[in-house]
């Protein structure tokens, strides 16, 4: 498995619930700054779940994989050259919550708040 991106979560179950991912929905900040819904497909296999056919990923992520056995996550990548899809995958992490009911948001990813150094200035 080349190119396989694995996030690793030792707390996954206490983070997403197994449950929740049959009513999940998928949202994604565009450029635009709306959050707009992704289409995927999902299949499971025991603790691990599987997403195919994510819309909003033009073919640069062919799937990614929630083990909860393994607590981890695993990103296979498409048709996207290595640099490529490592841009779109800290993109991607870095815009997108999970909802599960109106109210209630299960995950959220948000960008690395850059620290601003300044340089004191003594005289």
């Amino acid at each position: 498995m080349d190119n396989v991106y694995v996030l690793g979560i030792p707390d996954l179950q206490r983070v997403l619930n197994q449950e929740d991912i049959a009513v999940w929905e998928l949202f994604l900040l565009t450029a635009e700054k709306r959050y707009e819904k992704i289409r995927f497909q999902v299949s499971s296999d025991g603790g691990c779940y599987t997403f195919t056919n994510v819309e909003a990923c033009n073919g640069i992520l062919a799937t990614v994989q929630l083990d909860f056995d393994e607590n981890k996550i695993v990103f296979n990548p498409g048709g996207a050259g290595h640099k490529e899809f490592e841009d779109f995958l800290f993109d991607l992490l870095s815009q997108l919550f999970v909802r599960v009911e109106k109210d209630r948001i299960q995950f959220c990813a948000t960008a690395k708040k850059t620290e601003i150094k300044r340089l004191g200035t003594r005289r």
